[in-house]
């Protein structure tokens, strides 16, 4: 070790190891005075499109290939995205931080997962994932036809918390309407893949006394989770995931940035892929940029950032 003189100060501290408590720190997505804030290269390059990465994903090398998902093609045909195992689980870490700022908690809440499975369809695998990362109690039901058998085992079982699809959470709701209104409890719905209108949602609080109804997420099957909802968010209002992401919002005519907010079409570029550039990916949707303060303790930490209203 270098003597030290009284011109370079040296100063020492002990390493320590914190374990926080599970039950007091379980819905903290992390310490905000301890996490910086991420700084994302500008995006640069052409813009791309589904097809433009279509090809170069089937020549992605075996480590960089190892979990495939196809879309549901809700904005064009249906294509093929590929996520290395780390590239999952990074956006998997990313969407439970932007569901605890959603309200979700992993002590208390006991959930129904509900969306769809199979057919390479990535929501019911994904929040799964979520769940698991979260520590929260989860029944892996699916979106089944049997609705008596699914709504017996939300009773049995004491689920007060779904995740799915709105068309199908009402299906299910109002086939199972009787039965359903009776369960003391059920307060919360997280919801991903399509809209509640504002009636729908008056709905499900007056007839069935749900107190939360919100976006479980926005993301897609080729980006993942883009962005996420806090507790002070409704509607299409989301937060961006800026440690994944870096967002442009641009004329829906020319290849411009819009004026601050405008509504123009959302072009991402990812910064969590492992052997693939997805820079630039017009993602097919139309938002606007709202800038306004976000109450600490809804941020999840660095994922904090504009909220493309989409």
């Amino acid at each position: 070790m270098s003597r030290t003189t009284a011109s370079t100060p040296c100063s020492y501290s002990r390493r320590v190891a914190v374990q926080a408590d599970p039950a007091r720190f379980a819905t903290t997505a992390c310490l905000d005075d301890l996490a910086r804030p991420v700084v994302l290269p500008r995006p640069t390059g052409p813009l791309l499109g589904k097809e433009d990465v279509q090809e170069p994903g089937r020549q992605l090398a075996r480590a960089d290939a190892e979990l495939y998902f196809r879309s549901g093609g809700s904005t064009g045909a249906p294509a093929l995205s590929v996520f290395s195992y780390d590239d999952y689980d990074t956006q998997m870490h990313a969407a439970a931080r932007g569901l605890l700022a959603a309200g979700y908690d992993p002590v208390g809440d006991r959930t129904a997962n509900l969306f769809y499975c199979g057919g390479m369809y990535g929501s019911f695998i994904s929040f799964f994932s979520v769940l698991e990362r979260l520590g929260g109690v989860q029944l892996p039901l699916s979106a089944g036809p049997d609705h008596r058998a699914t709504a017996q085992a939300v009773i049995d079982l004491g689920a007060d918390t779904f995740f799915g699809m709105p068309s199908y959470l009402w299906q299910l709701l109002h086939a199972e309407a009787d039965a359903l209104r009776g369960v003391r409890g059920l307060v919360k719905v997280f919801y991903g893949g399509e809209h509640f209108t504002e009636d729908q949602q008056r709905t499900l609080r007056d007839d069935f006394g749900i107190e939360v109804v919100r976006s479980i997420t926005y993301g897609s099957t080729d980006l993942g989770p883009l962005g996420y909802q806090c507790t002070e968010s409704s509607g299409g209002v989301h937060h961006l995931h800026a440690d994944l992401h870096t967002m442009e919002i641009l004329d829906p005519a020319e290849d411009r940035p819009v004026a601050p907010g405008e509504t123009g079409r959302l072009v991402f570029t990812t910064h969590a892929r492992r052997g693939q550039q997805l820079g630039r990916y017009v993602i097919g949707d139309l938002g606007r940029e709202i800038r306004a303060a976000v109450p600490a303790r809804t941020r999840p930490g660095s994922s904090c950032g504009g909220a493309p209203a989409t």
